[in-house]
């Protein structure tokens, strides 16, 4: 995980909530929160935090600072849409509903934060007056050359020809927005008026053996201002320093500082959990006996 690049996506996000002063906020993560257990071979040796629990708590402080982050320039209603990636699995166990649950409960000091689970797929009606609708989905399958898989393409133009055929036409999909791919991009025009819009990761991607060579990160943002009917400006691609991007794709000791980042998180997740009265003390925690297996 590029712990740097994170940060140069965040701080970048907060001035353009500085600048445009939203009245609400919509977050939709569903780009593999946590790194799960069990999805490809030998994972365990490529991961700091290999404890699903673990990972949850670590995910959900995560969002936690992050909202603060945004706290310190907006107080607007912030509403996080959590979808599924294929990382959000105990093998085939669903960690999204423990995580969610983690979230709400560190959160809810903050003021106006709502968390919604929407597994799979959310539409999401991005307009200030009208409609302006996006179809968020994690993504699946693998490309090599392109930001989406060609069986996702062809998956969501059928998803696209059963539903619009249920909505009104100014209710209907203008853009498809996924992550999956972690290949940062925006306005691929694969239908004529529907654009797709994908997010990049942020791990350090080690498996070039497999032709998976390093690809954008990057976060995208949508604003809908008072005057714009039905419509959106332009969205706002977010991308990491590049010298703090080019930094963190070299340093051989990115994986001690994951294992240092995890490490305090950890701690200050558990801090706060015990201050809510929500954990108990340290001290009462751990096995109770070897013999229990």
């Amino acid at each position: 995980h590029m712990i740097s690049s994170c940060e140069s996506l965040e701080a970048k996000t907060i001035v353009v909530i500085k600048q445009y002063k939203p009245e609400k906020i919509y977050i939709a993560a569903g780009d593999d929160w946590i790194a799960g257990r069990g999805i490809y071979k030998e994972q365990d040796l490529d991961m700091a935090v290999t404890d699903v629990n673990e990972q949850c708590a670590l995910g959900a402080y995560k969002a936690r600072e992050f909202i603060e982050k945004i706290r310190t320039v907006s107080s607007a209603p912030i509403t996080w849409h959590s979808l599924r990636g294929n990382h959000d699995f105990y093998q085939k166990h669903s960690m999204l509903e423990y995580m969610h649950l983690l979230m709400s409960k560190l959160c809810e000091d903050i003021k106006d934060v709502k968390f919604i689970i929407n597994f799979d797929r959310v539409i999401l009606n991005l307009a200030h007056h009208g409609f302006y609708n996006v179809l968020i989905r994690h993504g699946f399958g693998y490309a090599k050359d392109n930001p989406n898989s060609m069986a996702f393409i062809g998956a969501i133009k059928d998803e696209l020809l059963y539903m619009q055929g249920q909505m009104q036409p100014e209710q209907q999909i203008r853009r498809v927005i996924s992550g999956h791919g972690h290949w940062h991009s925006l306005d691929i025009q694969r239908s004529i008026g529907i654009s797709f819009d994908t997010t990049g990761g942020l791990q350090r991607n080690t498996r070039v053996r497999i032709g998976a060579n390093q690809r954008p990160s990057g976060w995208i943002v949508y604003i809908s201002p008072h005057n714009m009917k039905s419509d959106i400006i332009e969205p706002i691609g977010i991308a990491p320093d590049k010298q703090t991007y080019a930094r963190e794709l070299a340093d051989p000791n990115l994986g001690l500082l994951n294992y240092k980042e995890s490490e305090r998180c950890l701690k200050a997740f558990r801090i706060l959990m015990e201050n809510k009265g929500t954990y108990g003390p340290a001290s009462t925690s751990g096995v109770l006996n070897q013999g229990r297996w």
